[in-house]
């Protein structure tokens, strides 16, 4: 806060517009005041200007007359720095603190697992090896009921805790007796204890930075509070039951236009090439994708990967008997089909259930089983093309980037040929959660899947439950009757091969990423009524599509834009466009569109994508907890700021 000299009363200045654009390009705000400067001889002005990075935290603002001193205003803020003090949480957790590794090997390595081998059916199998694993760990590490008053301390060792408590002894010993040499003793115990806290933080830093990529560096950062903002802690404003039904509800394809859609399928010629069948998965192969997935969530069955990984060597022959079995018997485990659900939340004060966003929790050995079949699938979906080479998404030497490169890029070569490009980015509605199975086993069919892989892939798909659950509350189970699994590793894969059947009409160019459709044509000038119609055509066959494969396209989210040199862009002012229409609803031109995370508007100058990096960089390299860990260890050196790791 303080003069800036600059009179934003007349905000259209050239001074005034440099003040604003530097103001906005570092993520700072101006609070707004009346005139701040008085002078008989000339109009009040606005030269006392507070800017605040947090608008949020601002409890009031103001200013006072000050006439008998100062031309100026006296300026004032008042801050809300105070953070709220987290509640405490009761939950019931296994303490692995304690763990004897060598104990719990040894009685795993005496289990009989004749029972899971001699039962008939896969879900008798689950159910045993569950009772084995979990007996076991009832043993070596209970579940116990821990009270959790404050943020965890991943930095915290044994030797801190000892200072801990040598440093409180020190102070109880000064409170009864408040000698000098008291004092003397438990400032040296303090200064102790302050100084192990200080390395041990130093050294929980460096560990995590030294040896990480700058993906996980930008995470772990994260978890201190450094980049993008974490999640915010559920409001139970909404129950948990009416939040668990709105995300189950879809509106399901008539069966009319499915058993269409199904002979329309059917009639289409097949690729000539041999079956995909399941091949029998080796113990090796299981246990590296084991050891490959990294998630430690907890899924119904309330096993976890540290439980699996403490005796994988002793359980693997188990693991693999059970995944072959699953693959030949056509049957995916009952158990691993139920999900819990953590619904995050959209906006801040959620009030409506579509407020929220569900993230699934899947049981870890249910994510092993995908992991397999996804290798061989998505093996055979490459070796024979079945895929778009436009579909970018969740395949290997693809991304975001790629898509945007190939797209940015078609536009960049129209500009230099003095065309214009127009862009439709189309937007599907929860798309993953609202495919028909039916449909789904059916295209999978037309990919040359052999009815023994198909009936393994219905039983994955179907009968399907959901819980919502907060802590240790959780809703009634619903069933789902459409859609992928959210979060399973097949999921996304299947999606491609589903929408990838939209891609065989189409007459504009396009790219996919997922469920992400960029539709674009270029033309002259003189042709852009055109190049409108050749995309209205497009968006009519891709409602018309949506309507068979039962999709949902939502018109308002759904963005236009005219790309092309300043010159064109300004022809363009004097030429009477078309509408670009989507079932009858007018999708309106924008001057800057944001396509998969990147601004790109009328003329490609980057100009407002520079400008939000250069806010969220600021932001970050500013934050007093980054400046520390910078100081401390070498993360500036090894930290990626190019764009896709800041939009």
């Amino acid at each position: 806060m303080g003069d800036f000299n600059t009179d934003l009363l007349t905000p259209h200045s050239s001074r005034s517009s440099k003040l604003l654009h530097i103001v906005e390009s570092v993520g700072l705000h101006i609070l707004p005041l009346q005139a701040t400067h008085h002078n008989i001889d000339v109009e009040d002005t606005w030269l006392d200007l507070i800017l605040t990075s947090a608008p949020s935290l601002v409890f009031s603002h103001g200013q006072h007359f000050a006439p008998a001193f100062s031309y100026h205003d006296l300026i004032f803020i008042s801050y809300v720095l105070k953070p709220p003090k987290p509640p405490a949480k009761t939950l019931h957790m296994r303490c692995f603190g304690r763990l004897d590794v060598e104990k719990l090997c040894m009685d795993a390595s005496k289990i009989n697992w004749n029972s899971v081998v001699s039962a008939s059916t896969v879900d008798e199998k689950i159910e045993a090896l569950n009772e084995a694993i979990l007996r076991l760990y009832d043993v070596h590490a209970p579940i116990k009921k821990v009270k959790l008053k404050r943020p965890p301390a991943p930095w915290m060792t044994i030797g801190v805790r000892i200072a801990m408590r040598r440093r409180d002894r020190a102070f109880g010993k000064f409170r009864k007796d408040r000698c000098d040499e008291n004092w003397t003793l438990y400032k040296v115990a303090r200064n102790r204890c302050n100084q192990m806290i200080r390395n041990a933080k130093r050294r929980f830093i460096l560990s995590n930075i030294s040896s990480s990529s700058p993906a996980n560096i930008w995470k772990f950062l994260g978890t201190l509070g450094i980049g993008k903002r974490q999640r915010c802690e559920f409001q139970k404003t909404i129950g948990l039951d009416d939040i668990n039904f709105h995300f189950v509800s879809n509106s399901p394809l008539d069966h009319q236009t499915k058993r269409l859609t199904i002979e329309h399928l059917m009639g289409l010629p097949h690729p000539d090439i041999d079956l995909f069948q399941f091949s029998p998965v080796a113990m090796d192969e299981i246990k590296k994708t084991i050891l490959s997935i990294k998630s430690n969530a907890v899924g119904c069955d309330n096993i976890s990967r540290r439980m699996i990984i403490f005796i994988l060597d002793h359980i693997l022959p188990v693991i693999s008997h059970i995944i072959n079995f699953s693959l030949d018997s056509g049957d995916f485990p009952s158990l691993w089909r139920k999900a819990y659900v953590i619904p995050l939340q959209k906006i801040t004060n959620p009030t409506l259930p579509n407020h929220f966003r569900p993230i699934s929790i899947l049981p870890f050995l249910s994510k092993v089983l995908e992991a397999c079949v996804h290798k061989q699938l998505s093996q055979f979906i490459s070796c024979h093309n079945l895929l778009s080479p436009l579909q970018s998404g969740f395949r290997p030497g693809h991304s975001t980037v790629s898509a945007l490169l190939k797209v940015t890029g078609d536009i960049r070569a129209g500009i230099e040929d003095t065309k214009v490009t127009v862009l439709v980015l189309v937007d599907f509605s929860n798309a993953f959660n609202t495919i028909s199975h039916d449909l789904l086993i059916s295209i999978l069919s037309l990919s040359m899947v052999s009815p023994e892989a198909l009936d393994w892939f219905s039983s994955y798909l179907r009968g399907r439950q959901q819980s919502v659950r907060i802590d240790e509350v959780s809703s009634s189970w619903l069933d789902l009757h459409a859609g992928v699994p959210q979060g399973g590793i097949l999921s996304p894969l299947l999606f491609s091969i589903f929408i990838n059947i939209i891609t065989q009409d189409l007459q504009s160019a396009y790219h996919l990423y997922a469920d992400d459709l960029q539709l674009y044509t270029q033309a002259s000038i003189d042709n852009i009524s055109t190049a409108v119609d050749i995309i209205n055509r497009d968006l009519e066959y891709i409602k018309n599509w949506s309507d068979k494969f039962g999709l949902m396209v939502n018109p308002s989210k759904c963005q236009a834009i005219i790309i092309g040199s300043r010159r064109m862009i300004h022809r363009l002012k004097t030429v009477a466009l078309p509408p670009i229409f989507f079932n009858s609803t007018e999708i309106q031109l924008c001057s800057t569109v944001k396509d998969l995370g990147l601004l790109i508007d009328s003329t490609l100058s980057w100009k407002d994508q520079a400008t939000t990096v250069s806010q969220k960089v600021t932001g970050t390299l500013r934050s007093p907890k980054f400046s520390a860990i910078c100081n401390q260890s070498n993360a500036c050196a090894k930290l990626n700021f190019s764009p896709n790791r800041l939009w």
